[in-house]
């Protein structure tokens, strides 16, 4: 059964306020591309990425959209290049493509119900999620409207964590300590056992803002 759990970035409204949000010209990018990649259904990413040429991709510019360089070692970069793509389907792209122009992830299927924040209201487990301030992708403020205020759980927790984005504390260890507050959150409101040698003091509560207005607030 499943007691809690918690979520990364997690924005399913796929909202912004930030008027520089590079995500619609990624999304227009793949709808000109849509006849190629429904052609190629299947994407061979790392088949790709083996190209001398496209290899030099990996410590470029093109992926400050994901994570803050300053944060990352350059191995760390190099190991996500060759050792974090496989492949994708090209409805995968397309979907999250649409998801950005109609501002909320829609099934691709003919479940019900049809968009993914409508389905929001039957968690009803304790939820905590956490948001990055450099995040694209899920914005914090954005999200918390729009994504975590329509959780139909009682007990749910948001945080948001500054001067990372998307991807920075999956790429640094070192990062990693920002996950204990919230994680200690979520602890304490379900019965799964303590961490051993849990810290929530010092620089791990100094990343963290502080909790968001009520959901309330964002209801009317």
């Amino acid at each position: 059964m499943i007691q809690g759990f918690a979520l990364s970035a997690g924005s399913l409204s796929m909202t912004s306020q930030d008027p520089n949000n590079l995500l619609s010209t990624f999304a227009d990018l793949g709808s000109d591309l849509e006849a190629i990649l429904r052609k190629l259904d299947y994407i061979p990413i790392r088949d790709l990425i083996e190209n001398p040429l496209l290899s030099r991709l990996a410590h470029s510019e093109y992926w400050k959209f994901l994570y803050l360089k300053k944060n990352v070692k350059r191995s760390a970069e190099q190991a996500r290049y060759e050792k974090g793509f496989e492949a994708s389907w090209a409805g995968v792209l397309l979907q999250f493509g649409n998801a950005i122009h109609d501002r909320g992830i829609r099934t691709i299927s003919k479940m019900e119900p049809e968009w993914y924040t409508d389905a929001l209201k039957n968690i009803t487990v304790p939820v905590v999620q956490v948001t990055y301030t450099e995040d694209p992708f899920a914005e914090p403020i954005p999200t918390h409207r729009d994504s975590f205020c329509k959780i139909g759980s009682g007990t749910k927790g948001f945080f948001s964590i500054s001067g990372q984005a998307h991807e920075d504390y999956m790429m640094s260890s070192q990062l990693h300590r920002t996950w204990q507050l919230p994680m200690a959150w979520l602890l304490r409101h379900t019965q799964i056992t303590m961490l051993q040698n849990e810290d929530t003091s010092g620089d791990a509560l100094d990343l963290v803002h502080k909790p968001f207005k009520s959901c309330l607030l964002h209801s009317k």
